[in-house]
């Protein structure tokens, strides 16, 4: 009887402990739901920390980059809809025409073409421009088009642009950019910038290609543009190397090795126009351990930098590219070394003005900045 009464207290405590098990077991994964709620708007790396009680939920500013994030999303894809929906329409007016009028844009093509025709006579004599030329002109506007959407005005096909065409006929890609390299090359600052300044958009436009950007690199072309990077010829031969080092390993390390990251650092205390070009190049080069050890010899400069830039107001062309590329050179020093970083911009105010700059009436500005505030939420949870 003894024996019975033990074995039941024992199965009573075996089916406690089990109960108790299971509501602890209950418990924990409701606690792991609420913060899986409270999380729900951060990426799951984030996420997956605060589940794991690595870190605190967001904190307001965090939830705020969040919402953000997600408004940029939202308008983008309304914007995308509303193209698509224009597109569409246009295509039906277009059908409904029996006979198409050239635009604006045909127009604006022909004016060009002629005034190209009229360089070409007057610095000529009685020559005339070539068929050959003149079927080339579209091509020197698709090149050109970079800088100008860059400039932000107009830029006029010259007489340079059609010599240089000329000179190239036949020729390919590479052979083109060895030739302009050449005559960038032997060019002295006394001599005219026009035909420089068209050599430099020629390569720019042709390093959109990898390839010709590792050729480039292989014949000292970055150390040519380094070297141009002054006087009248300094924006463009900057553009043209940011252009080369777009995820262009070769490039981007002969760069480095031969101080890009110091004299575009210098450059950077110019105009805002030299200032957002300089750091489109330094963006540019931002990957890559050896870039990032050079720009942390700098730190004092380049915190300096985005400290002025993130004040500019954005509502001109070349200010709101600056505040762009600021905070995206911003964002990517974070990712690879936030505990380097973080400190100083903190104390700098460069944080507070990233912050603020979530609320601009920009929405580029609001999301990059946004990505800003992401990223050391980010970087805490390491």
């Amino acid at each position: 009887m003894k024996t019975k009464i033990n074995g039941l207290k024992l199965s009573l405590v075996i089916v406690g402990a089990l109960s108790f098990l299971c509501v602890a077991s209950g418990s924990s994964a409701v606690k792991k739901n609420e913060v899986e709620g409270q999380c729900s708007a951060m990426d799951a790396g984030q996420c997956a920390a605060n589940v794991g009680g690595a870190r605190k939920p967001p904190t307001k500013l965090q939830s705020e980059a969040s919402e953000v994030l997600d408004e940029a999303a939202r308008i983008r894809k309304e914007t995308a809809e509303t193209v698509v929906k224009d597109d569409e329409t246009q295509r039906e007016t277009d059908e409904d025409v029996e006979s198409y009028v050239p635009g604006k844009e045909w127009d604006a093509f022909e004016k060009v073409m002629q005034n190209a025709a009229k360089q070409w006579v007057e610095g000529n004599g009685e020559r005339k421009l070539s068929p050959a030329a003149r079927r080339a002109v579209e091509q020197v506007q698709k090149r050109k088009s970079g800088a100008e959407n860059e400039k932000g005005n107009i830029t006029q096909v010259t007489m340079a642009d059609i010599e240089q065409l000329e000179a190239n006929a036949g020729d390919s890609e590479i052979m083109q950019l060895t030739k302009a390299l050449a005559r960038l090359a032997v060019r002295n600052d006394t001599d005219d910038y026009s035909s420089a300044l068209s050599d430099l958009e020629l390569v720019d436009y042709l390093c959109h290609s990898a390839d010709n950007g590792k050729h480039l690199a292989s014949i000292g072309g970055v150390q040519l543009l380094l070297k141009l990077a002054h006087g009248g010829t300094m924006i463009a031969a900057v553009r043209a190397l940011a252009t080369c080092a777009q995820n262009n390993s070769p490039v981007i390390e002969t760069a480095v090795i031969n101080d890009a990251i110091g004299l575009l650092v210098g450059l950077a205390r110019g105009n805002t126009e030299v200032i957002a070009t300089s750091l489109r190049a330094l963006v540019a080069l931002r990957t890559g351990t050896s870039v990032q050890k050079r720009l942390l010899e700098r730190q004092k400069e380049v915190v300096a930098l985005l400290k002025r830039v993130l004040r500019f107001d954005v509502g001109g062309k070349n200010e709101r590219r600056a505040v762009l590329r600021s905070l995206a050179l911003l964002e990517q020093v974070l990712k690879l070394n936030a505990k380097k970083w973080e400190p100083v911009l903190e104390e700098a105010g460069v944080m507070k003005l990233c912050a603020a700059a979530m609320r601009s009436e920009d929405v580029d500005v609001r999301e990059s900045a946004a990505g800003v505030i992401k990223v050391t939420a980010t970087a805490q949870t390491v």
